[in-house]
């Protein structure tokens, strides 16, 4: 390769045509073992790591990702927590307006038998809900709706280190739980080296992330 540029080049100096059958050799050759679209990825996933703005927080729910265990573990709960919130505010209306207490404690020597749960329900009082009853609702609603879009920003935070874990730690999600926070932290060190997460020091170190927690 070295003597065909010298041979160009001489010929170009020297005013002299190229003979016709020369063929153009590339100065690089491409990387034939990686395909273009995979080396794209590749060094998107580096970029995406480098120079983190908030430290403290990303080594927070780097932490807290190890401490629950994992993605679906996190997911799972935070979705158990949203309809244990539904349960708790529909079981509430239940009580306050659809059972009729008083014929739930209707004693009378006139009934032929005791007055059971399903003789007191009344699944009317729904339409007619006391309007202090109706503004707890409401609020509750606003709460609500506001936990969801939590749990979807939430949701989106745990992919972003289900990433980190997988790509730059080299940790699968079954491998969580079978590892000491103590290993985490120094492959959390370790990627330093290689993406750069902290663009004012070279190296990491316990302390520091300990300072972080």
């Amino acid at each position: 390769l070295l003597y065909t540029i010298k041979f160009e080049c001489l010929c170009t100096t020297m005013e002299m045509p190229i003979p016709k059958g020369h063929k153009y050799e590339r100065l690089f050759e491409e990387d034939e073992e990686t395909p273009p679209h995979e080396q794209i990825l590749m060094s998107h996933d580096s970029n995406k790591w480098n120079q983190i703005l908030n430290l403290d927080d990303f080594f927070t729910r780097i932490y807290n990702y190890h401490r629950n265990n994992g993605f679906w573990c996190m997911f799972i709960n935070d979705l158990l927590q949203l309809l244990q919130y539904l349960f708790v505010v529909f079981f509430v209306v239940f009580l306050t307006s659809c059972i009729d207490y008083d014929e739930l404690g209707n004693h009378s020597t006139n009934r032929t038998s005791e007055p059971s749960l399903s003789d007191a329900i009344n699944w009317n009082g729904l339409k007619n809900i006391h309007g202090f009853i109706a503004l707890l609702v409401i609020i509750a609603a606003f709460y609500w709706f506001w936990r969801c879009f939590k749990f979807i920003w939430n949701t989106m935070k745990y992919a972003e280190i289900k990433q980190f874990y997988w790509n730059v730690l080299k940790i699968p999600e079954d491998d969580i739980s079978n590892l000491d926070w103590l290993e985490v932290q120094s492959k959390v060190i370790e990627s330093q080296k290689e993406v750069q997460l902290c663009l004012h020091k070279d190296t990491l170190s316990e302390l520091g992330n300990g300072n972080a927690l």
